[in-house]
């Protein structure tokens, strides 16, 4: 009853312009999730370009009943036909479905679902479920007139309730009005977001949440735009509230902060996401999959030959994306080979050891764009 009328404002994201799966993978679903701001400040104004203030991918394992909640920055850099822009800007630009296209283009995904929502329904939700509970661990005072948004947060080691207005200036809290604030900056802000998603779920998880429902399925109607229909709001409401916690898991998309014709952009880095990747497409995130992995081999002798003979070898151990060379003339010979992997794991070590036949593997903090595989190898692959 109380979704009879949902979703008459939603709109197809699964277009013919796209090349794109007409059948729902059985296995999993790709959710968009989208708050906005105020735009021009009329929060009645629906036709008002408004920027998005929050995008999450959310990601469901419909085999692991697993949820991954993927948070992507706002200020990450894309290239829309308008020109370099912030992600943020998409929905502005072009709405719901240039925001979908351009996620998916970024990120090489088909999304099934968009959930969008503005600031009014952020407070009518966390009111309907009776507010949150959330230790707040830092002052918080700012105020923009603009805006009408004042926020008072003082420090406590003890939970702070807040109903959906405090909870909105939470969410939207970056620095102070004397410049202190978030060190991180949008990355900061995002990671005090999913505190308060953890927060929100213990909530919503709660025993207590059955008598708020009638309140909640009344809000999403009235509030919310997305292309899901009742029963499926139905079907994934009740199974997130009975997802054990340690089954839905935060992540941020991994990347690099820069300055670009004097204007601050996130770098989304493909090759620091390899986790977030493996994941949106089914696959475990602790398997290799060789024939996405990029190997560079070195030859560090004075062996003439020797990496392009290793690198066969290894193309026929199933790593497709092989290149082979010299290693810096000045740093030969090279007595001992050694792996150097970048944006892998220790655990990635192991199988890695066995298909190349070296032991000495290292862990390197930096990115490099060329590789996840450095190989360079010495004296004692001539032997």
């Amino acid at each position: 009853m109380y979704l009879s009328t949902f979703s008459n404002n939603s709109i197809d994201i699964t277009g013919n312009d796209k090349d794109r799966n007409q059948t729902k993978d059985v296995e999993s679903a790709n959710f968009l999730v989208m708050g906005v701001d105020l735009g021009s400040g009329d929060e009645n104004d629906k036709n008002d370009p408004k920027r998005t203030d929050t995008i999450m991918l959310v990601h469901y394992n419909k085999v692991d009943k697993k949820y991954d909640v993927i948070s992507i920055p706002r200020d990450t850099l894309v290239e829309l036909e308008e020109g370099t822009r912030k992600i943020n800007a998409a929905h502005a630009i072009g709405g719901v479905q240039y925001l979908v296209d351009t996620v998916e283009d970024l990120l090489n995904v088909n999304i099934d679902y968009y959930v969008k929502l503005d600031t009014i329904a952020f407070r009518e939700i966390i009111d309907a479920v009776g507010g949150v509970d959330i230790v707040i661990d830092q002052n918080m005072y700012y105020d923009d007139p603009v805006q009408d948004l004042h926020i008072n947060f003082t420090a406590s080691t003890e939970p702070q309730h807040l109903d959906g207005k405090k909870a909105e200036e939470f969410f939207r809290w970056r620095k102070n009005n004397d410049g202190t604030g978030l060190v991180e900056g949008d990355i900061g802000r995002i990671k005090q977001q999913q505190k308060f998603y953890n927060a929100l779920l213990s909530k919503v998880q709660s025993p207590s949440i059955i008598t708020k429902a009638p309140k909640i399925l009344g809000v999403f109607p009235k509030y919310l735009e997305t292309n899901l229909n009742a029963m499926e709001i139905m079907d994934y409401g009740l199974n997130v509230i009975s997802t054990p916690k340690n089954n839905i898991a935060f992540h941020t998309l991994m990347g690099e902060d820069a300055w670009i014709d004097e204007t601050s952009y996130y770098i989304y880095k493909e090759e620091m996401n390899s986790d977030i990747i493996s994941i949106l497409n089914n696959e475990d995130p602790t398997t290799i999959s060789k024939s996405k992995l990029r190997v560079s081999i070195l030859n560090g002798t004075n062996q003439g030959g020797l990496a392009e003979t290793f690198a066969n070898g290894i193309l026929a151990k199933g790593y497709e994306n092989c290149i082979y060379g010299n290693y810096d003339q000045s740093l030969k010979p090279v007595s001992v080979s050694e792996i150097r992997l970048y944006g892998l794991k220790e655990e990635d070590k192991a199988s890695i050891e066995k298909d190349f036949g070296i032991s000495n593997i290292k862990i390197m903090k930096e990115v490099n764009p060329d590789c996840e595989i450095e190989v360079i190898l010495g004296e004692d692959k001539t032997q």
